[in-house]
């Protein structure tokens, strides 16, 4: 699990790298030192993935409600990345 403290405490490295949270919940964290939520999931048996946002303006607490939001939609058999891109449409 992660912690406020620690994910400030991450360093940039050469090549981006994820470091989990639990329950499919990764921050990413970039060569350039951002950082972003990403949720990463399976459905039917293939792997997806949706970006909720960008740290600190999606806090560890929201971050983690969101993933809690779209694991349910998951266990409903929805896409949250395809509904994420039906909405922008």
């Amino acid at each position: 699990m992660l912690t406020d403290t620690r994910i400030k405490a991450l360093k940039p490295k050469a090549v981006r790298y994820l470091v989990s949270d639990g329950g499919g919940l990764n921050l990413e964290v970039r060569p350039n030192g951002t950082c972003s939520w990403v949720y990463r999931y399976r459905l039917q048996g293939r792997p997806e993935k949706i970006t909720l946002g960008a740290y600190p303006a999606i806090s560890l607490k929201r971050a983690r409600a969101e993933r809690d939001k779209h694991r349910t939609s998951v266990a409903e058999g929805k896409s949250p990345a395809q509904m994420k891109k039906q909405a922008k449409q």
